[in-house]
């Protein structure tokens, strides 16, 4: 027995069922009958899912890819959706418990604030929300389409620190200029091309960044530096 149903103008999927001790019955051919528009609709949902996850896998990693997380709101306000990068942000930015489809407390007040002003006539562009952690900073901004759809997007923009501070470290001014252009990930020949000095000295002063934060590598000086500075 055998049926089949049309997906769109292009596309038809056939079922065939059959079994060995005994022919379908009357009973069963009607039965599969009255199955057949039911079996339709779950097959085209399944395909409408398969479609829907891999756009949404497509629109993550092209919000990854600029470095930017994106949460649709639903008409209350809440969290529908979020890429994986503003779930971890959030997480990390707000003290309060953050799921898949719950905002921080502080970011709901906040977000209910926005949808109330965009019910008036717009005055000046909306300010984002900023929150700072550590030597970064979330910022959070509320849009809402033409169509009334209404979204998060967030950047995270990390904050230089400057040179002056690792002077607290212990370090003298040269060697704290030195440790800041190691976090900026440059090596000793680039070190010393930006501070007009020889590659001995960079050597030199290097060797006692490391002695005096007592640590045996260029990362594990930067881990130990930040970590300091966040401390203070």
């Amino acid at each position: 027995m055998s049926f089949s149903f049309q997906y769109d103008a292009a596309v038809w999927t056939q079922v065939v069922l059959n079994r060995w001790e005994r022919p379908f019955s009357a009973r069963d051919r009607l039965l599969v009958e009255f199955l057949q528009p039911h079996l339709a609709q779950v097959h085209k949902n399944a395909v409408l899912l398969s479609d829907s996850h891999q756009r949404t896998e497509s629109l993550t990693g092209a919000f990854a890819s600029i470095h930017q997380g994106l949460v649709v709101l639903d008409s209350k306000g809440q969290a529908l959706w979020m890429t994986k990068s503003s779930l971890q942000w959030l997480s990390l930015y707000f003290v309060e418990p953050v799921g898949e489809q719950r905002l921080p407390e502080r970011l709901y007040r906040w977000v209910q604030t926005q949808r109330t002003r965009n019910q008036k006539p717009p005055q000046s562009l909306p300010e984002p929300l900023a929150i700072t952690h550590a030597h970064a900073r979330l910022i959070i901004r509320f849009f809402e389409d033409t169509r009334g759809r209404q979204f998060l997007l967030l950047k995270e923009e990390k904050m230089g620190v400057c040179p002056s501070a690792f002077v607290r470290l212990g370090l003298t001014p040269r060697e704290g200029e030195v440790l800041y252009w190691i976090c900026q990930g440059k090596n000793n020949p680039e070190i010393a091309t930006v501070e007009g000095i020889s590659l001995r000295t960079v050597h030199k002063d290097v060797e006692h960044i490391l002695a005096k934060l007592k640590v045996e590598s260029r990362a594990a000086a930067m881990v130990t530096a930040l970590q300091t500075l966040d401390e203070s």
